[in-house]
Protein backbone atom coordinates (compact mmCIF):
# COMPACT_ATOMS: atom_id res chain seq x y z
CA UNK A 1 0.00 0.00 0.00
CA UNK A 2 1.34 3.29 -1.04
CA UNK A 3 1.23 6.46 1.20
CA UNK A 4 2.63 7.64 5.07
CA UNK A 5 5.58 5.11 6.17
CA UNK A 6 4.27 2.25 8.25
CA UNK A 7 5.54 2.48 12.36
CA UNK A 8 4.89 -0.95 14.64
CA UNK A 9 5.78 -0.28 17.83
CA UNK A 10 5.19 -1.90 20.97
CA UNK A 11 2.50 -0.84 23.39
CA UNK A 12 4.31 1.09 26.26
CA UNK A 13 2.28 2.62 28.83
CA UNK A 14 -1.98 3.70 29.44
CA UNK A 15 -2.37 5.95 26.61
CA UNK A 16 -1.48 3.25 24.15
CA UNK A 17 -3.54 0.79 25.44
CA UNK A 18 -6.68 3.35 25.19
CA UNK A 19 -5.50 3.14 21.37
CA UNK A 20 -5.33 -0.39 21.18
CA UNK A 21 -8.44 -0.88 22.67
CA UNK A 22 -9.80 1.88 20.76
CA UNK A 23 -9.18 0.79 17.11
CA UNK A 24 -11.98 -1.63 16.67
CA UNK A 25 -14.69 0.83 17.21
CA UNK A 26 -12.70 3.36 14.76
CA UNK A 27 -12.36 -0.28 11.97
CA UNK A 28 -16.18 -0.91 12.67
CA UNK A 29 -17.85 2.06 13.15
CA UNK A 30 -21.30 1.86 11.45
CA UNK A 31 -20.75 -1.61 10.86
CA UNK A 32 -24.75 -3.02 10.82
CA UNK A 33 -23.18 -6.54 12.61
CA UNK A 34 -19.98 -6.24 14.56
CA UNK A 35 -21.29 -5.52 18.44
CA UNK A 36 -18.57 -3.30 20.53
CA UNK A 37 -17.80 -5.24 23.52
CA UNK A 38 -17.90 -3.02 27.00
CA UNK A 39 -14.47 -1.01 27.02
CA UNK A 40 -13.70 -1.51 30.56
CA UNK A 41 -13.94 -5.38 29.78
CA UNK A 42 -11.63 -4.85 27.01
CA UNK A 43 -8.86 -3.15 29.35
CA UNK A 44 -9.39 -5.58 32.28
CA UNK A 45 -8.99 -8.75 29.71
CA UNK A 46 -5.96 -6.80 29.01
CA UNK A 47 -3.92 -5.91 31.58
CA UNK A 48 -5.97 -7.65 35.06
CA UNK A 49 -7.55 -11.13 33.93
CA UNK A 50 -6.17 -14.05 36.09
CA UNK A 51 -4.71 -15.42 32.64
CA UNK A 52 -2.22 -13.10 33.19
CA UNK A 53 -0.92 -14.78 36.15
CA UNK A 54 0.32 -17.78 33.34
CA UNK A 55 1.25 -16.10 30.66
CA UNK A 56 3.21 -13.52 29.12
CA UNK A 57 1.50 -11.05 26.32
CA UNK A 58 2.86 -8.37 24.69
CA UNK A 59 0.53 -5.78 22.35
CA UNK A 60 1.77 -3.66 19.23
CA UNK A 61 0.29 -0.89 17.07
CA UNK A 62 0.76 -0.14 13.48
CA UNK A 63 0.33 3.90 12.48
CA UNK A 64 0.95 5.37 9.55
CA UNK A 65 0.88 9.15 9.58
CA UNK A 66 0.24 9.05 13.23
CA UNK A 67 -2.98 7.10 12.65
CA UNK A 68 -3.18 3.83 14.36
CA UNK A 69 -4.22 1.35 11.26
CA UNK A 70 -3.75 -2.32 13.36
CA UNK A 71 -2.76 -3.70 16.50
CA UNK A 72 -2.18 -7.39 17.57
CA UNK A 73 -0.88 -9.22 20.74
CA UNK A 74 1.73 -12.67 21.16
CA UNK A 75 1.08 -14.32 23.90
CA UNK A 76 2.67 -17.40 25.10
CA UNK A 77 0.65 -19.48 27.70
CA UNK A 78 2.57 -21.56 30.03
CA UNK A 79 -0.13 -23.50 30.90
CA UNK A 80 -1.25 -24.28 27.48
CA UNK A 81 2.62 -25.16 26.66
CA UNK A 82 2.99 -27.64 29.86
CA UNK A 83 -0.58 -29.48 29.60
CA UNK A 84 0.50 -30.21 25.66
CA UNK A 85 4.33 -30.47 26.19
CA UNK A 86 5.10 -27.98 23.49
CA UNK A 87 6.55 -24.50 22.92
CA UNK A 88 3.75 -22.80 20.79
CA UNK A 89 2.74 -19.02 21.51
CA UNK A 90 -0.38 -17.24 20.11
CA UNK A 91 -1.39 -14.47 17.99
CA UNK A 92 -4.45 -12.51 19.13
CA UNK A 93 -6.59 -9.00 19.27
CA UNK A 94 -5.82 -8.95 15.54
CA UNK A 95 -7.65 -5.97 13.68
CA UNK A 96 -6.28 -4.10 10.67
CA UNK A 97 -7.26 -2.21 8.38
CA UNK A 98 -7.78 -2.78 4.56
CA UNK A 99 -3.81 -2.29 4.32
CA UNK A 100 -1.68 -5.56 3.81
CA UNK A 101 1.46 -3.95 4.44
CA UNK A 102 0.35 -3.29 7.79
CA UNK A 103 -1.34 -6.73 8.44
CA UNK A 104 2.24 -8.56 7.29
CA UNK A 105 4.03 -6.45 9.60
CA UNK A 106 2.06 -6.69 12.62
CA UNK A 107 1.59 -10.73 11.78
CA UNK A 108 5.91 -10.29 11.18
CA UNK A 109 6.30 -8.53 14.61
CA UNK A 110 4.19 -10.98 16.67
CA UNK A 111 6.02 -14.33 15.15
CA UNK A 112 9.27 -12.38 16.37
CA UNK A 113 8.25 -11.81 19.73
CA UNK A 114 7.02 -15.28 20.17
CA UNK A 115 10.06 -16.80 18.62
CA UNK A 116 12.28 -14.80 20.98
CA UNK A 117 10.25 -15.81 23.92
CA UNK A 118 11.37 -19.49 23.32
CA UNK A 119 8.21 -20.61 21.28
CA UNK A 120 8.81 -23.09 18.04
CA UNK A 121 5.48 -22.45 16.52
CA UNK A 122 2.54 -20.14 16.78
CA UNK A 123 -1.22 -20.38 16.24
CA UNK A 124 -4.44 -18.06 16.31
CA UNK A 125 -6.23 -15.64 16.72
CA UNK A 126 -6.67 -16.58 20.07
CA UNK A 127 -7.78 -13.95 22.48
CA UNK A 128 -6.13 -14.36 24.87
CA UNK A 129 -6.74 -18.35 24.66
CA UNK A 130 -8.65 -20.79 23.29
CA UNK A 131 -11.09 -20.04 26.68
CA UNK A 132 -12.06 -16.45 25.15
CA UNK A 133 -12.28 -15.58 21.66
CA UNK A 134 -10.79 -18.61 19.48
CA UNK A 135 -10.62 -18.47 15.94
CA UNK A 136 -11.21 -16.52 12.93
CA UNK A 137 -14.49 -15.48 11.07
CA UNK A 138 -14.43 -17.45 7.60
CA UNK A 139 -18.08 -17.97 7.15
CA UNK A 140 -21.35 -16.18 8.17
CA UNK A 141 -20.35 -12.66 7.98
CA UNK A 142 -24.21 -11.95 7.19
CA UNK A 143 -24.94 -12.75 10.82
CA UNK A 144 -24.20 -10.59 14.18
CA UNK A 145 -22.00 -12.91 16.20
CA UNK A 146 -23.21 -14.39 19.45
CA UNK A 147 -22.91 -13.15 22.77
CA UNK A 148 -18.59 -13.83 23.61
CA UNK A 149 -17.64 -14.82 20.01
CA UNK A 150 -15.86 -12.84 17.81
CA UNK A 151 -16.55 -11.00 14.49
CA UNK A 152 -14.00 -9.84 11.99
CA UNK A 153 -13.81 -8.93 7.99
CA UNK A 154 -13.34 -11.18 5.44
CA UNK A 155 -9.70 -9.74 4.41
CA UNK A 156 -8.61 -10.89 7.97
CA UNK A 157 -8.26 -14.43 6.00
CA UNK A 158 -6.25 -13.11 3.16
CA UNK A 159 -3.73 -11.24 5.13
CA UNK A 160 -3.29 -14.10 7.76
CA UNK A 161 -2.91 -16.92 4.92
CA UNK A 162 -0.99 -14.98 2.72
CA UNK A 163 1.98 -14.71 5.42
CA UNK A 164 1.81 -18.43 5.59
CA UNK A 165 -0.61 -19.61 7.97
CA UNK A 166 -2.72 -22.75 7.39
CA UNK A 167 -5.71 -24.55 8.61
CA UNK A 168 -5.30 -25.90 11.99
CA UNK A 169 -8.87 -26.52 12.80
CA UNK A 170 -12.05 -25.61 11.66
CA UNK A 171 -15.16 -24.29 14.71
CA UNK A 172 -18.31 -24.74 14.05
CA UNK A 173 -21.55 -22.58 15.96
CA UNK A 174 -24.56 -24.51 15.00
CA UNK A 175 -27.82 -22.73 15.29
CA UNK A 176 -31.46 -25.04 16.40
CA UNK A 177 -34.13 -22.88 15.85
CA UNK A 178 -38.09 -23.85 16.95
CA UNK A 179 -39.50 -24.28 13.91
CA UNK A 180 -36.43 -26.47 12.47
CA UNK A 181 -37.34 -29.12 15.77
CA UNK A 182 -38.49 -32.42 14.61
CA UNK A 183 -41.09 -33.33 17.72
CA UNK A 184 -40.12 -37.23 16.56
CA UNK A 185 -36.01 -36.12 17.32
CA UNK A 186 -37.04 -34.14 20.66
CA UNK A 187 -39.49 -37.76 21.59
CA UNK A 188 -36.27 -40.08 20.84
CA UNK A 189 -34.04 -37.68 23.68
CA UNK A 190 -36.62 -38.23 26.03
CA UNK A 191 -36.65 -41.99 25.57
CA UNK A 192 -32.80 -41.70 26.08
CA UNK A 193 -33.31 -39.50 29.47
CA UNK A 194 -35.48 -42.06 30.40
CA UNK A 195 -33.37 -44.70 30.01
CA UNK A 196 -30.40 -43.25 31.98
CA UNK A 197 -32.65 -44.24 35.39
CA UNK A 198 -29.26 -43.44 37.22
CA UNK A 199 -28.62 -39.97 36.72
CA UNK A 200 -30.16 -36.81 37.38
CA UNK A 201 -30.60 -33.51 35.87
CA UNK A 202 -31.16 -30.41 37.56
CA UNK A 203 -30.80 -26.71 37.32
CA UNK A 204 -27.97 -24.81 38.92
CA UNK A 205 -28.96 -23.51 41.94
CA UNK A 206 -27.81 -19.61 42.02
CA UNK A 207 -27.93 -19.31 45.85
CA UNK A 208 -25.33 -22.09 46.09
CA UNK A 209 -23.33 -20.34 43.09
CA UNK A 210 -19.65 -20.89 44.76
CA UNK A 211 -20.45 -24.58 45.22
CA UNK A 212 -21.93 -24.54 41.64
CA UNK A 213 -19.34 -22.77 40.04
CA UNK A 214 -16.79 -25.22 41.86
CA UNK A 215 -19.12 -28.79 40.25
CA UNK A 216 -19.26 -27.12 36.75
CA UNK A 217 -14.89 -25.95 36.65
CA UNK A 218 -14.56 -29.99 37.70
CA UNK A 219 -16.71 -31.07 34.63
CA UNK A 220 -15.27 -28.87 32.23
CA UNK A 221 -11.58 -29.45 33.00
CA UNK A 222 -12.36 -33.14 32.60
CA UNK A 223 -14.80 -33.23 29.85
CA UNK A 224 -12.54 -31.53 27.39
CA UNK A 225 -8.78 -32.61 28.90
CA UNK A 226 -8.36 -34.20 25.17
CA UNK A 227 -9.65 -31.78 22.97
CA UNK A 228 -7.98 -30.01 20.51
CA UNK A 229 -6.77 -26.70 21.85
CA UNK A 230 -8.11 -27.08 25.23
CA UNK A 231 -6.42 -25.64 28.20
CA UNK A 232 -7.78 -26.09 31.08
CA UNK A 233 -8.63 -23.05 33.23
CA UNK A 234 -7.75 -22.40 36.43
CA UNK A 235 -10.02 -22.14 39.78
CA UNK A 236 -9.71 -18.52 39.86
CA UNK A 237 -10.49 -17.97 36.32
CA UNK A 238 -13.20 -20.02 35.91
CA UNK A 239 -14.60 -17.90 38.83
CA UNK A 240 -14.06 -14.55 37.75
CA UNK A 241 -15.50 -15.46 34.31
CA UNK A 242 -18.71 -17.07 36.00
CA UNK A 243 -18.70 -13.61 38.07
CA UNK A 244 -18.85 -12.19 34.56
CA UNK A 245 -21.49 -14.14 33.51
CA UNK A 246 -23.63 -13.86 36.72
CA UNK A 247 -25.20 -10.76 35.15
CA UNK A 248 -26.92 -12.54 32.44
CA UNK A 249 -27.51 -15.70 33.41
CA UNK A 250 -30.92 -17.53 33.70
CA UNK A 251 -30.41 -20.82 35.70
CA UNK A 252 -33.42 -22.50 34.10
CA UNK A 253 -31.20 -23.02 31.36
CA UNK A 254 -27.93 -23.68 32.80
CA UNK A 255 -27.44 -27.57 34.53
CA UNK A 256 -26.03 -29.88 35.49
CA UNK A 257 -25.75 -34.03 35.09
CA UNK A 258 -25.03 -36.34 37.96
CA UNK A 259 -24.56 -40.00 38.96
CA UNK A 260 -24.72 -40.90 43.00
CA UNK A 261 -24.23 -37.13 43.58
CA UNK A 262 -21.10 -36.71 41.47
CA UNK A 263 -21.32 -34.07 38.83
CA UNK A 264 -21.08 -36.22 35.21
CA UNK A 265 -22.35 -33.57 32.50
CA UNK A 266 -22.92 -29.43 32.16
CA UNK A 267 -24.79 -27.22 30.01
CA UNK A 268 -24.30 -23.82 30.07
CA UNK A 269 -26.16 -21.25 28.02
CA UNK A 270 -27.12 -17.53 28.25
CA UNK A 271 -28.98 -15.31 26.87
CA UNK A 272 -27.51 -13.82 23.85
CA UNK A 273 -27.61 -10.00 24.56
CA UNK A 274 -25.23 -9.04 21.38
CA UNK A 275 -28.43 -6.91 20.75
CA UNK A 276 -28.22 -4.79 24.09
CA UNK A 277 -24.48 -4.67 23.92
CA UNK A 278 -24.51 -3.36 20.01
CA UNK A 279 -27.11 -0.70 21.62
CA UNK A 280 -24.89 0.15 24.51
CA UNK A 281 -22.38 1.54 22.01
CA UNK A 282 -18.60 -0.45 24.54
CA UNK A 283 -19.83 2.27 27.39
CA UNK A 284 -22.52 1.78 30.06
CA UNK A 285 -22.54 5.19 31.37
CA UNK A 286 -23.91 7.86 31.07
CA UNK A 287 -26.98 5.88 29.05
CA UNK A 288 -25.40 2.71 27.60
CA UNK A 289 -26.70 0.72 30.77
CA UNK A 290 -30.23 1.91 29.99
CA UNK A 291 -29.80 1.39 26.35
CA UNK A 292 -28.80 -2.35 27.30
CA UNK A 293 -31.62 -3.19 29.38
CA UNK A 294 -34.20 -1.60 27.02
CA UNK A 295 -32.87 -3.62 24.26
CA UNK A 296 -32.14 -6.98 26.54
CA UNK A 297 -36.32 -6.82 27.08
CA UNK A 298 -37.70 -9.91 25.65
CA UNK A 299 -35.06 -11.90 24.23
CA UNK A 300 -35.81 -14.47 22.94
CA UNK A 301 -32.00 -16.53 21.94
CA UNK A 302 -29.68 -18.17 23.80
CA UNK A 303 -26.06 -18.80 23.30
CA UNK A 304 -24.97 -22.28 24.35
CA UNK A 305 -21.28 -22.20 25.47
CA UNK A 306 -20.28 -25.35 27.28
CA UNK A 307 -22.02 -28.72 26.82
CA UNK A 308 -19.54 -31.28 28.01
CA UNK A 309 -19.86 -34.89 29.13
CA UNK A 310 -16.96 -36.61 31.31
CA UNK A 311 -15.36 -40.02 30.02
CA UNK A 312 -16.84 -43.25 30.99
CA UNK A 313 -20.73 -41.75 29.86
CA UNK A 314 -20.45 -40.51 26.96
CA UNK A 315 -20.99 -44.24 25.41
CA UNK A 316 -24.43 -43.85 27.32
CA UNK A 317 -26.18 -41.61 25.46
CA UNK A 318 -25.25 -38.38 27.92
CA UNK A 319 -24.35 -35.96 24.68
CA UNK A 320 -27.84 -36.24 23.39
CA UNK A 321 -29.58 -36.15 26.37
CA UNK A 322 -27.81 -33.04 27.12
CA UNK A 323 -28.69 -31.28 23.84
CA UNK A 324 -32.04 -32.63 24.00
CA UNK A 325 -32.41 -31.05 27.78
CA UNK A 326 -30.67 -27.36 26.66
CA UNK A 327 -33.42 -27.36 23.82
CA UNK A 328 -36.33 -28.73 26.02
CA UNK A 329 -35.62 -26.21 29.05
CA UNK A 330 -34.75 -23.40 26.76
CA UNK A 331 -38.33 -24.01 25.23
CA UNK A 332 -39.78 -24.13 28.28
CA UNK A 333 -38.47 -20.95 29.34
CA UNK A 334 -39.46 -18.93 26.26
CA UNK A 335 -36.44 -19.15 24.33
CA UNK A 336 -37.46 -20.09 20.67
CA UNK A 337 -33.23 -20.51 19.41
CA UNK A 338 -29.94 -21.45 20.40
CA UNK A 339 -26.42 -20.84 18.72
CA UNK A 340 -24.36 -23.29 20.41
CA UNK A 341 -20.51 -23.03 19.99
CA UNK A 342 -18.17 -23.42 19.13
CA UNK A 343 -18.06 -26.74 18.52
CA UNK A 344 -14.92 -29.14 16.93
CA UNK A 345 -15.37 -29.60 13.15
CA UNK A 346 -14.69 -33.39 13.84
CA UNK A 347 -16.41 -33.47 17.63
CA UNK A 348 -19.12 -35.91 15.71
CA UNK A 349 -20.36 -37.17 19.36
CA UNK A 350 -21.61 -33.95 19.71
CA UNK A 351 -22.44 -32.76 16.45
CA UNK A 352 -24.44 -35.66 15.56
CA UNK A 353 -27.16 -34.67 18.10
CA UNK A 354 -27.05 -31.29 17.34
CA UNK A 355 -27.91 -32.17 13.48
CA UNK A 356 -30.45 -34.68 14.41
CA UNK A 357 -32.78 -31.73 15.99
CA UNK A 358 -32.25 -29.95 12.51
CA UNK A 359 -29.33 -27.87 13.91
CA UNK A 360 -27.63 -25.93 10.97
CA UNK A 361 -23.67 -24.42 10.95
CA UNK A 362 -24.35 -20.76 10.44
CA UNK A 363 -20.58 -19.55 11.27
CA UNK A 364 -17.44 -21.35 10.84
CA UNK A 365 -14.34 -19.86 12.56
CA UNK A 366 -10.67 -20.91 11.63
CA UNK A 367 -7.37 -21.07 14.12
CA UNK A 368 -4.95 -20.97 11.77
CA UNK A 369 -1.04 -22.44 12.60
CA UNK A 370 2.34 -22.60 11.15
CA UNK A 371 5.92 -23.40 12.43
CA UNK A 372 8.22 -20.64 13.57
Amino acid sequence: MRGPSLRVTEVAGRGDLRRFVELPYALYAGHPLWVPPLRGEVMHQLTAHPFHRHAESRYFLAERGGRVVGRIAAIIDRRYNEFHGTRAGAFGYFECAEDSGAARALLETACDALRAGGAAAVFGPASPSSNGEFGLLIKGFEHMPAVMMPYQREHYREFVEDFGFVKGKDLLAYEIARERLDARTLELFERLRARASDITVRPVDPRRFAGEVARMLAVYNAAWERNWGFVPMTDEEFRHEAAAMKRILDPRVVFIAECAGVPVGVALSVPDVSVALKAAGGRLFPLGALRFAWRARGITRLRTILLGVVRGFRDRGLDGIMVGETIRRGLAAGYTATECSWILEDNRAMCRPLEKLGGVVTKVYRVYERPL
